[in-house]
């Protein structure tokens, strides 16, 4: 079986070690880490993850190293390169704003140099108790279901 090996210097970045936030894609050979996305072993690993029988459950929707980008969702690993605020078209992300990630539905919040973060403990519990957040959340996973 042949491909186009792309290797990973630092399998940190890409969540080695941190369970869940693991990339699925993440694979090492005798050569050391690689990304297996786009790879003959990428239908196994989809089928893993879909099944659930991995621990790493990030999967990223663009290649190695896009995957990487400050850009991207840090839960999924998709690019984000749009944000609509509620109740304002035209606004911009401030630091502290919160969204949610268009293609795995995760709560994120913007730091303080505008780099989206998962939001954690009572912020992410007031923001998921709110009943817009829940319709749309609801919205993003079965638009994303009917994609698999």
């Amino acid at each position: 079986m042949t491909y186009q090996r792309v290797p990973i210097e630092e399998p940190d970045k890409c969540g080695m070690g941190q369970g869940p936030r693991c990339c699925v894609y993440l694979m090492f050979d005798g050569e050391g880490f690689e990304c297996g996305r786009d790879t003959p072993f990428a239908p196994q690993i989809e089928a893993q993850h879909r099944a659930g029988t991995m621990s790493a459950k990030r999967r990223p929707m663009g290649p190695f190293p896009g995957c990487q980008s400050e850009d991207g969702c840090p839960t999924c690993g998709a690019m984000l390169g749009a944000d609509t605020m509620l109740d304002d078209d035209d606004a911009t992300p401030s630091p502290g704003d919160i969204g949610l990630c268009a293609y795995c539905a995760e709560v994120l919040v913007f730091d303080g140099d505008l780099i989206r973060r998962r939001a954690e403990g009572d912020l992410r519990a007031e923001v998921l108790a709110d009943p817009r957040v829940a319709t749309a959340r609801a919205a993003i996973e079965q638009m994303m279901a009917g994609r698999r």
